[in-house]
């Protein structure tokens, strides 16, 4: 308010002597006491917004810390662990593994005996890499049933070559062949894209007549090297005759087609048999049917049910004539299958094929198989407790679940798959040290005494925010009642499946200093790893039966075919007999079975049943007492649980490991949603009112509300000040002017008198 000076109230040429602004200043500042007040209750809203404002991000920063905690992937890390069992050969030398969360927890033992190898060859070096060889020809790279043909000129020097076969696609499919090439030290080194053989068996294909002549080319190599049997052309109908319609080189792979035959199409498509089966007798000695091509298969395998013959032990089979002599074998008149020819085809091995013109193949020294000059294609190979295992890659996902094996060279190892809580451990220890931060706070404010009642009034302290703060959330009820309901969530048991129902079991529980009253919570590092080590923590026994959608639907409508009966439930030496209804449901069977007495005495026996999640769960009430169910007419069955099977983790709990991750995802997602109550600023309809959703940012918009009110009441009454004070200045104003003529009256009258006074002096 400015303060009003007796120069405002001056009337020219009148002048009271009377500090009119004087006393305007001091009614003015009496009136404005209420404001001073109000704008100390502001001062304090606005501190104890700032205070709460402290108090959201503290439990923000408490909800952050559990959000990792929430995902059920958490508790699922699974560690590769490898030790080697060969002297003076480290683990990683071996064989390194990474497992998945999926990967079974186990131990392996494995032996690498040789790594898978891609198959390469090393051409002769050459005075220059880009002079001309003078070469004119074609040949072929062929791999699996992808060929290119290589065409060289007589300008093309050893780098060209290398480009060509660098960029060489399938002639059919425009495929990469699956050839490398370099150029090193002037020499073509040639290497499959992929290590091993990746041999698959081959019975039968198809070709494509040919359009342009009477030769047709069988489109790849078995894994020896050549190409494969031909036991029958087929068209439709029409199977075509070796010797009449065609002729077949084994040697070159090409089918001739003879003029006066039948052959099929030009252009169109005709099955190839490569292998077939032939039904057989058992006798001293067996004779195969020639094939149609009128070639014998060169391999065959003879089976009887599961049961496979070896050759060499129980028989020998001559390719020439086809003919099998037992040596040992089942009895006479048994009856086999022979599968006949089995070629088998390298995926991954390149064969290069001389074609027209100059022998490019060995003018480039590609055709040279020593050990300088080429390493064969080798899958590799190790036993995984003592099973012969070949794989083409040295990188192997399907051999043990969830886990990746990377070869890296011959050795002993053993492998566990064990639990990798590194990430839940850290996790937790960090949400620990929030929550406690968060603790510490509502703690300090709801015992923290006023510091300004304690200070002088002349202390400068006492308009310090930092001191003005202290004690106004003293014994708040949403600081205490926070406190209450955490501690709450991180004590009580959880109505969840499975052996672990609170925290503490996991070694997650309240400080016992000072009987717990802080609230505070202690971390046993030791006691979590042993509830999620397999076999490291008791547990009452447990079994449960499938989700069933409903549990007050009658259980002949949930299940088809559902008839009821008996089971029966022992515990203790004790046993009960359940009677179960058609028209029975969930829930009737859970209070039969918490009503259950045992048949002979009549006592109550040691088992509770509980549904959570429509889910039924029987478990033992004593820690040391296991579980017998009997299931003569197969209702628990129905329901999920095969009785004749222990050993389902899904429906019998086996130990405490696997539910770990159940209780810590439980209950962060609790208090995940409660500090959602606390802290989420977003609105909700309530009604037809539409409110923030969270208490502490409700609370916060409250007390804005309550500052802007004031606010407003200020400014209102500002006005109003406004208005008095300048019916203070008018009134004054009319008052000075009013005391003026007096003033003026009474110098009039004093002159008067004066005058009258001399004049009756005079005449006497």
């Amino acid at each position: 308010m400015a303060d009003y000076k007796e120069p405002l109230f001056s009337i020219p040429g009148v002048s009271s002597g009377i500090s009119w602004g004087d006393m305007i200043d001091k009614i003015m500042e009496k009136a404005r006491k209420p404001v001073e007040l109000w704008e100390t209750q502001q001062d304090t809203l606005r501190l104890k917004v700032k205070l709460y404002e402290e108090f959201s991000a503290v439990l923000k920063g408490t909800r952050n810390a559990l959000t990792i905690l929430k995902q059920p992937s958490t508790y699922k890390m699974k560690l590769a662990e490898i030790t080697s069992l060969t002297p003076g050969v480290s683990n990683s030398s071996i064989l390194t593994a990474t497992a998945s969360t999926e990967a079974y927890i186990g131990r392996w033992n494995i032996e690498v005996l040789q790594k898978a190898v891609a198959e390469t060859r090393i051409g002769t070096r050459f005075d220059s890499a880009s002079k001309a060889l003078g070469l004119t020809g074609t040949f072929s790279i062929r791999v699996g049933d992808k060929v290119a043909e290589i065409s060289v000129a007589a300008s093309d020097s050893l780098r060209t070559i290398n480009q060509m076969i660098a960029r060489a696609t399938d002639s059919a499919s425009g495929a990469s062949v699956g050839v490398t090439s370099k150029l090193i030290d002037n020499r073509l080194v040639l290497s499959s894209a992929e290590s091993g053989t990746n041999t698959t068996l081959i019975t039968e294909g198809k070709l494509t007549r040919s359009s342009s002549g009477s030769v047709d080319e069988i489109p790849f190599r078995t894994s020896g090297g050549a190409f494969p049997d031909i036991l029958k052309l087929q068209y439709g109908a029409v199977t075509y005759q070796s010797g009449t319609d065609f002729t077949y080189n084994q040697s070159t792979g090409k089918i001739t087609w003879l003029v006066g035959g039948n052959t099929p199409p030009a252009g169109v498509e005709y099955d190839v048999t490569y292998s077939g089966t032939e039904n057989i007798t058992k006798a001293a000695t067996n004779t195969l049917t020639l094939p149609s091509s009128g070639i014998f298969p060169s391999s065959i395998s003879i089976t009887n049910g599961s049961t496979t013959y070896e050759e060499g032990t129980d028989y020998t089979y001559n390719a020439g004539t086809g003919e099998i002599t037992w040596i040992a074998g089942p009895a006479d008149g048994t009856a086999l299958t022979v599968t006949l020819g089995n070629p088998k085809v390298d995926q991954n091995v390149f064969f290069l094929e001389p074609g027209t013109g100059d022998d490019i193949i060995a003018a480039l020294g590609l055709n040279l198989n020593d050990a300088d000059h080429y390493t064969a294609a080798q899958n590799a190979e190790l036993l995984v407790e003592g099973v012969r295992v070949t794989r083409s890659s040295n990188t192997i996902d399907d051999l043990i679940g969830g886990v990746t094996l990377n070869l890296q060279g011959p050795g002993k190892v053993t492998l566990d798959v064990v639990s990798d809580m590194e990430k839940a451990v850290k996790s937790i220890e960090e949400f620990v040290a929030a929550y406690n931060d968060a603790m510490e706070w509502i703690n300090v404010r709801l015992s923290e005494e006023s510091a300004v009642n304690s200070l002088a009034k002349d202390d400068p302290k006492r308009s310090d925010d930092f001191y003005k703060k202290f004690g106004l959330l003293h014994g708040d009820s949403l600081l205490w009642q926070t406190k209450s309901q955490l501690r709450r969530l991180v004590t009580d048991p959880l109505n969840i499946l499975g052996p672990l129902k609170q925290l503490s079991q996991i070694g997650i529980s309240t400080e016992k200093t000072d009987y717990g009253k802080s609230g505070k919570l202690v971390f046993d590092k030791e006691a979590f790893m042993a509830a999620a080590t397999p076999g490291s923590l008791p547990f009452m026994d447990q079994w449960m039966t499938d989700a069933l959608g409903s549990s007050t639907t009658p259980l002949n409508q949930l299940k088809t075919d559902f008839t009821g009966g008996d089971f029966l439930i022992g515990v203790g030496g004790k046993q009960a007999r359940i009677t179960v209804k058609a028209t029975d449901t969930l829930a009737d069977v859970n209070a039969k079975i918490n009503l259950a007495k045992d048949e002979a005495s009549g006592n109550r026996i040691s088992a509770r049943s509980t549904i959570i999640d429509n889910v039924l769960s029987i478990a033992s009430t004593d820690i040391d007492a296991n579980i017998t169910l009997q299931d003569p007419d197969g209702v628990l069955k129905k329901l999920g649980i095969d009785v004749s099977n222990p050993l389902d983790a899904t429906h019998h709990v086996q130990d405490t490991s696997a539910y770990v991750g159940n209780l810590l995802t439980a209950a962060m997602t609790n208090l995940d949603t409660y500090f959602g109550n606390l802290v989420d600023s977003s609105q909700i309809a309530v009604g037809s009112a539409v409110t923030i959703k969270g208490r502490v940012a409700s609370q916060i918009s409250h007390l804005n509300s309550q500052i802007t009110n004031i606010d407003n009441r200020i400014s209102r009454f500002e006005q109003q000040l406004s208005i008095k004070q300048r019916g203070l200045f008018d009134q004054y104003s009319q008052m000075e002017v009013t005391l003026a003529k007096l003033n003026q009256q009474y110098s009039w009258l004093a002159s008067t008198l004066g005058a009258l006074t001399g004049n009756q002096q005079a005449a006497s």
